[in-house]
């Protein structure tokens, strides 16, 4: 989990190298490493990384 202020990158555990990353668009206040939540985004956003797949735009949608 990495934050500048008004964005929150969050980064998805993976069996593999390759990362996955979520950008919320604004900060989600409670959120901490290792909890598991629920979120959401459109899949046609995706960008390619060379060592990661970014989701920008991501929504919170709560924890189980």
């Amino acid at each position: 989990m990495s934050g500048d202020g008004s964005h929150l990158t969050l980064e998805f555990s993976t069996s593999g190298t390759f990362k996955a990353l979520c950008r919320l668009q604004r900060n989600v206040p409670g959120i901490h490493v290792g909890q598991r939540i629920i979120v959401v985004s459109e899949a046609d956003t995706a960008e390619r990384e060379p060592s990661a797949i970014v989701l920008p735009g991501c929504t919170f949608l709560g924890a189980p």
